[in-house]
């Protein structure tokens, strides 16, 4: 992110912290491309990503209110998305869902490949 971009995004996350819709979704608009790809990286299903990706976006506007820092957004949201890709992982395994082509296997919540998981 550039550097003029931090107080604007600060100000965002102050402003939806107040419980402004509007901040938040532009802060969805800024960040949720980002998340998607970070969640197809761990899962490695598109699917499941965007799942993933929109729990995480849920999750942090349900708990925005519990950010300390506003200018850790960005840090704050992305572990939030981790733990939802580990969910999605386990609802996954428990669905019995099939792996992505490839021959991947489910190791510690995400999908790797044998050689990976040695």
């Amino acid at each position: 992110m550039r550097e003029a971009e931090v107080p604007m995004e600060r100000e965002l996350v102050e402003q939806a912290i107040r419980g402004d819709h509007d901040a938040f979704s532009e802060l969805v608009r800024l960040s949720s491309r980002k998340l998607y790809g970070v969640a197809t990286l761990i899962l490695r299903d598109r699917t499941r990503a965007e799942d993933a990706a929109q729990e995480a976006l849920v999750a942090a506007w349900r708990d925005l209110s519990g950010l300390r820092d506003p200018d850790r957004f960005d840090a704050w949201a992305h572990r939030i998305l981790l733990n939802a890709c580990f969910a999605e992982g386990r609802r996954a395994r428990w669905r019995g869902v099939d792996p992505p082509s490839g021959g991947f296997v489910l190791h510690e919540g995400r999908w790797v490949t044998a050689e990976e998981k040695r």
